[in-house]
């Protein structure tokens, strides 16, 4: 079994910096004991992006959101040094 391809890319951003979206996808929410309060986004096609760490998420589960929407407000939620944004592609 092949292991997903995966792309990171970490932030270094002052709270409450306002996340925004890139893509259109459907909303999945999760609190996680390492990645913290974690908004993940599937794009279709196997692609899902997440962004963790937030303080706050101004998504729900199962929403429909759009490019320039606001998913959510930085933080240090989880496994955290400081506030940051652990911004997450995945294909697979």
């Amino acid at each position: 079994m092949q292991a997903p391809l995966a792309t990171v890319v970490v932030f270094g951003l002052a709270v409450p910096t306002l996340i925004t979206l890139v893509l259109i996808p459907v909303v999945y929410t999760l609190a996680l004991n390492i990645m913290g309060n974690t908004v993940i986004l599937d794009h279709g096609l196997n692609l899902f992006s997440a962004y963790s760490h937030l303080d706050e998420l101004l998504v729900q589960e199962g929403d429909w959101v759009e490019k320039g929407d606001i998913i959510g407000k930085v933080g240090s939620t989880g496994f955290s040094t400081g506030p940051h944004v652990h911004w997450t592609i995945s294909i697979g």
